[in-house]
């Protein structure tokens, strides 16, 4: 079927395979070609592989078999030109704002380095997605020693391995990456970083950890830097954040006296089997 296709149109169908869905002016993007829209149009008009997609705005796909059979062939008969379409590609997505969408051709290019530069803005709003298992499979493909130099893959690294349950690794790495971040002046990612920390301690059930990054980090944050509003912060890291912020006599005393839904001054002596509990609610 794709033999029976005039030239210009089989050149444009394995110049295009590279993308799971375009608009035409992804396809000029692509494929440097300025009559794109037009060969769109007879692709669907001739009703050859190509199916235009519901929804808002102009964009495209190849039948999946077709796409997949294209794939095959553009990259074992023209593997240099594989990867310069990727780039091309790539390089699209980011113009268009689509900044994910690129990451997928840069590491089908191989272009690691760009991978990571591409991802890291979006990473940690990845985390707390749907989308969280295709980031991890990206840290997979990008070699540890590129990733590990950008902060904000650390960063969402340190978040996956959180929620994994994985405590001294997520550790380790929202360690690297607050030295990181502060380093650099970001203190507002810092302190999304710092936070985290903590909630990674209270989860791991080990509040004395807190207090010792509390410690150990504290004094190198900036007090009054924020954290980012989309980093999917929750009640708990803000409880977090304000428990550390106590002396260490209050902290111990809140932890104590959580197991309480409601106490008296008397509930709460008893409980912590501290004399001075009147006093400590007072403050």
């Amino acid at each position: 079927a794709l033999q029976r296709q005039p030239p210009e149109l089989q050149r444009f169908l394995l110049d295009t395979c590279v993308l799971e869905r375009f608009t035409p002016e992804l396809a000029v993007a692509v494929t440097e070609r300025a009559d794109a829209p037009e060969l769109i149009s007879k692709l669907v008009r001739g009703h050859h592989f190509t199916m235009r997609l519901p929804g808002e705005g102009e964009w495209y796909r190849y039948q999946h078999l077709v796409a997949a059979f294209l794939r095959r062939r553009l990259q074992r008969a023209e593997p240099e030109r594989w990867t310069d379409l990727h780039r091309r590609a790539a390089a699209a997505w980011l113009s268009a704002g689509a900044p994910a969408e690129a990451v997928t051709h840069y590491l089908a290019a191989g272009e690691y380095e760009s991978a990571a530069e591409a991802l890291a803005p979006v990473a940690e709003q990845m985390v707390h997605s749907p989308q969280a298992g295709t980031l991890s499979g990206w840290l997979e493909q990008i070699p540890r020693e590129v990733w590990r130099r950008q902060p904000g893959l650390v960063l969402a690294r340190a978040s996956l391995l959180f929620g994994q349950g994985r405590y001294p690794e997520a550790t380790d790495a929202l360690e690297q990456a607050l030295d990181e971040l502060i380093e650099r002046g970001e203190q507002e990612r810092a302190g999304l970083a710092f936070l985290r920390l903590l909630q990674v301690a209270l989860s791991a059930g080990t509040p004395e950890r807190g207090l010792e990054a509390a410690g150990r980090w504290l004094p190198r944050l900036d007090p009054d830097a924020g954290v980012p509003p989309a980093a999917g912060m929750s009640l708990a890291h803000c409880s977090a954040w304000a428990l550390q912020r106590q002396p260490p006599e209050l902290q111990r005393f809140l932890l104590d006296t959580c197991v309480l839904e409601r106490f008296t001054p008397e509930l709460a002596v008893a409980v912590t089997e501290r004399a001075d509990a009147p006093e400590l609610i007072s403050k």
